[in-house]
């Protein structure tokens, strides 16, 4: 029987890992592990102990469900382009935009697809990626581009160089990040928000931002940091 932990049941989890381990499966083989034992991004998201004997009965009932009324899921899409024997697309130069937010099955997908061009653009900022909670890695982003010629926009025109200063002093904390330096629109003003409330308000780069990081440390993980350009 289904034992509800914090408004979830063993057989949410599973649901939920057998998705995860999907999206993170880069090629038909890691497709097909998935099927018996949840990948290791899965297992890390959900927080909770997966039962290796629940998930199989899980993935067994859901894809038969699925099979028996002949319905696909949104990853099914993703999956069937993968497996797909002759799956291309003739083109000569490709640009993929918001390359931070793929995952593996999308990465897949777009090497098969697009197998033949002469260029292949990746255009992202893994300063941005905020898709990791639906299998998204900005780490394979970067690995993606590593190797490739690169041209980075240094200038931003959304906003100031307070905001530019301010948000480098978070974003800074994170350890695995591509190296780049980014400049604000010179004479914008600028406010932080959170929840409709003005909290701390940027007049110029020149403005002391002793106590904005203390800001930062007081937000719950149920707030929303917002970021305007003024």
């Amino acid at each position: 029987s289904a034992v509800r932990d914090q408004g979830r049941t063993a057989w949410d989890v599973c649901r939920t890992a057998y998705g995860l381990s999907r999206l993170t499966a880069g090629t038909a083989e890691e497709l097909d592990r998935a099927k018996e034992s949840p990948s290791a991004f899965a297992i890390a998201r959900c927080e909770r102990p997966i039962h290796f004997d629940q998930y199989r009965a899980f993935v067994r009932k859901y894809d038969g469900f699925r099979a028996d009324r002949g319905v696909v899921d949104f990853t099914d899409m993703l999956e069937y382009a993968v497996r797909a024997e002759d799956c291309s697309v003739p083109c000569s130069r490709v640009v993929v935009d918001e390359a931070q937010d793929l995952c593996a099955l999308h990465f897949a997908i777009i090497r098969k697809l697009f197998r033949d061009a002469e260029e292949l653009w990746w255009i992202g900022d893994d300063d941005q990626a905020i898709y990791q909670w639906s299998g998204a890695s900005a780490e394979l982003f970067l690995r993606e581009i590593r190797a490739a010629p690169k041209v980075v926009l240094r200038q931003t025109h959304r906003f100031g160089p307070a905001i530019v200063r301010y948000s480098e002093s978070i974003i800074g904390r994170v350890r695995a990040r591509g190296p780049k330096s980014v400049g604000g629109r010179a004479g914008a003003e600028g406010l932080l928000g959170l929840g409709g409330r003005d909290l701390f308000h940027f007049l110029d780069a020149s403005d002391s931002l002793t106590n904005a990081p203390d800001i930062i440390l007081d937000f719950s993980h149920d707030d929303k940091l917002v970021l305007h350009g003024m």
